[in-house]
């Protein structure tokens, strides 16, 4: 059984980790936050302090080859321990920012223009989860706690008294004999294994015994019967995902805003392997190599719930607005489809605006309102971390080495498809139950944590479509016109012509081929709006970086006219094998898919359209399971009214409901426990206050998730305004 680790860092003075940034005269250097706002100490924090601290282990504990499969090698291997964020276990305060100042030696005061400010997190216990990709031997379960535990400082001004930290090591699963062992506390276990290393150093060399292989699983491919089938794919982002859109280049590195295949597929592939799959079984490489197995790209989608459609690229003939982006609204212009317009508009036909339009972009999503199923855009958070290198004889920061990564935000829901045969897709599905995926970059610093959860449609007892449940109506018919076709790029598109050339652009003569059709082509490009990029990755088996590709980008939209009707039936054939196995080259890892003749995103968007959201999609139920993101601690008894003070520091209105909600969000049935307190406020109060409305109305949403997401904004909001009136006081005094 793979690690499950659980530190509880004690903060006991104040700390400071910095982001990097500045707030104007505020502040010259505040503390890292996370998506949520709150203070963290980042995953890279901990593991680089773990690593030092193995220096100053006892010598029978430096074993450098065990130092290196936990922590890895820059530049060849990343370790097999994953270090996540430590975020404020329950109780945690506002930071607050401190002055000081430059002093001159040579006359003993203060130097003119150096007084700098900077933000500190108050003193409280963090808790970061730490996770392993394979099974851990004792001798590696030594050489982790002991570092942990040597951890004695984190963060800036550690020589003027700050950052002071004690760690308390729990093991939540791995091996049996090691579950629930606390370090200090029952330590009996590790301090046995502590001792027996010492003795006989060697045994700590001995390869890793993986876990055993999933019994449910075949590796008979020649017993294999199922038959080939989707299934929905959702993703939770656990963490922060660093996902690079391109080749790093200097210091910084841009994140894509969307889960590729490629990333999914190696993900899922590690999580396997970590959990009993070997690479060398038959089962294995009909998923990975052999590619029966189809990973389509996961798209951001709205935070999860009962009742809603899956998220697709908007069409490239989408066109808005410049200066008034968007589908038709309030402050918004709408769209243009030009594919379908028989009068292409140059600039916006919005009455008193003439600006140019631009292509739509992002991602689009169908959500029921009302009696009325309604199209939206889909908006990704990102947000930007920053780390240093650090001299390990200085143990400062190395002049000219500051990275920064984009991130796409924490909490963050995304939903796709995998395609292949019935039975490999349920071994996968078994085999990840329980298990947290890892994508993307900077994975052993706190980032890249997914839950993938994967439903069966026909689970549902309700008719879908065969290849895009969810997205496509079960009703869904194409080629219903006799003149044209259209075909849509659902992801991105790699293919070769026959000169081993790259396809940008996919006329007819070249879409007959990808199909492998015979004869003369019996269509032709009429109409088309595409993009190009460049796909590159890298491969951890041989080290190296991967060839970059040229794709055709998804939401490419092609409208093809007939030039022989007597071979539609032909063509229809093949096109519609092509929509169940993908076009081009990597279709293993979910390029090539396409749509045939989407007409149900074209139907009403038009900028003169009066039901210019109109989106007549099925709308289908899939069965989701809930994702518990935060441990949740024993619960007292619900409050009757907003806490008043914490510690013994009074706490303004705005932080008392902030502390109450933060504090339901962690609970298990948080609208039980809503109902609760607002039972306890009405036997208190006589009258019904804005609180009590806002209360009742989070009782009443749908789900756990959605529930504890709006508890969370709210308190964030509430915190930063007391935040914010606190700080303008403040300012108003010193003037």
């Amino acid at each position: 059984m793979t690690l499950k680790l659980k530190a509880h860092i004690l903060c006991q003075s104040d700390f400071h980790i910095g982001a990097g940034t500045g707030v104007g005269a505020v502040a010259d250097s505040v503390v890292m936050r996370s998506q949520n706002g709150v203070p963290i100490i980042p995953g890279s924090t901990i593991k680089g302090l773990a690593r030092d601290a193995v220096l100053r282990l006892p010598e029978m504990l430096r074993s450098e080859k065990l130092v290196n499969q936990l922590f890895g090698i820059a530049g060849h291997n990343e370790g097999v321990i994953r270090f996540g964020n430590a975020e404020p276990a329950k109780q945690w305060l506002q930071p607050a920012v401190h002055g000081r100042s430059a002093i001159d030696r040579t006359t003993g005061r203060a130097m003119d223009k150096a007084l700098f400010r900077m933000e500190d997190a108050a003193a409280c216990l963090m808790i970061s989860n730490i996770t392993s990709t394979r099974p851990l031997q004792d001798d590696e379960l030594v050489i982790l706690i002991s570092a942990l535990r040597r951890i004695e400082h984190i963060g800036g001004q550690r020589r003027r008294g700050k950052g002071h930290v004690t760690i308390k090591v729990e093991i939540k699963s791995g091996p049996e004999n090691w579950i629930g062992v606390e370090v200090p506390g029952n330590a009996n276990k590790f301090e046995q294994a502590f001792r027996r290393f010492g003795k006989d150093a060697a045994s700590s060399t001995q390869n890793v015994v993986q876990g055993g292989a999933i019994k449910a699983r075949s590796n008979n491919a020649e017993a294999r019967t199922g038959q080939e089938t989707v299934m929905w794919c959702l993703a939770h982002a656990d963490s922060p995902l660093v996902l690079s859109a391109i080749p790093e280049a200097g210091s910084a590195t841009q994140s894509l805003d969307f889960i590729s295949g490629t990333r999914l597929r190696g993900g899922i592939a590690s999580a396997l392997l970590g959990n009993g799959w070997s690479a060398d079984e038959p089962v294995f490489q009909e998923v990975f190599v052999q590619e029966k197995v189809q990973f389509g790209p996961l798209y951001p989608s709205k935070d999860w719930k009962q009742g809603r459609s899956f998220p697709i690229v908007a069409p490239a003939s989408l066109l808005t607005c410049k200066y008034n982006p968007g589908l038709k609204g309030r402050d918004t212009h709408g769209t243009h489809d030009a594919m379908r317009s028989e009068e292409f508009l140059n600039s916006c036909s919005v009455e008193g605006c003439s600006a140019s339009l631009s292509p739509l972009g992002g991602f689009l999503q169908a959500e029921r309102q009302a009696l009325n199923t309604v199209l939206t855009r889909v908006s990704t958070r990102f947000g930007y971390a920053a780390h240093v290198s650090i001299d390990h004889e200085t143990q400062r920061a190395r002049e000219g080495l500051l990275f920064s990564n984009e991130q796409l935000g924490q909490g963050t829901w995304f939903a796709g498809y995998i395609w292949g045969n019935q039975e490999l897709l349920e071994a996968i599905r078994q085999s990840l139950k329980g298990l947290s995926v890892t994508i993307g970059k900077a994975r052993t610093r706190g980032n890249g944590s997914v839950t993938v959860i994967f439903s069966d449609p026909s689970a549902t007892g309700k008719k879908h479509h065969n290849t895009y449940p969810g997205l496509l109506p079960a009703s869904y018919t194409w080629l219903n016109c006799e003149e044209y076709f259209e075909l849509m790029l659902y992801s991105d598109l790699i293919a070769l012509d026959p000169l081993l050339r790259p396809i940008t652009h996919l006329d007819g003569t070249a879409l007959w081929t990808l199909l492998n059709g015979n004869g003369t082509t019996p269509f032709e490009l009429d109409r088309g709006y595409t993009g190009s990029r460049e796909i590159s990755g890298y491969n951890g088996v041989p080290g190296r970086p991967r060839t970059i590709d040229v794709a055709m980008l998804a939401g490419s939209v092609l409208r093809y006219r007939w030039t022989d009707s007597s071979r539609k039936e032909e063509a229809r054939n093949l096109l519609e094998a092509a929509t169940k196995k993908g076009l081009g080259l990597r279709k293993g890892e979910g390029f090539g898919r396409i749509i045939l003749d989407l007409s149900n995103l074209g139907n009403s968007r038009s900028l003169s359209a009066q039901n210019d959201n109109s989106f007549p999609l099925e709308v289908v139920q899939p069965s989701v399971p809930p994702v518990s993101i935060v441990q949740n601690p024993k619960r007292s008894a619900p409050h009757s009214r907003p806490i008043k003070e914490m510690n013994g520091v009074p706490l303004s209105d705005r932080e008392g409901l902030a502390r109450m909600c933060w504090e339901i969000e962690q609970s298990e049935e948080p609208a039980k426990e809503l109902k609760q307190i607002i039972e306890a406020r009405k036997s208190r109060y006589k009258s019904e206050s804005g609180t009590d409305k806002f209360l009742e109305r989070l009782s009443k949403m749908e789900t756990v998730i959605e529930v504890k997401e709006q508890l969370r904004v709210c308190a964030i909001e509430l915190i930063a305004t007391a935040a914010n009136e606190r700080g303008s006081r403040n300012v108003h005094e010193v003037d």
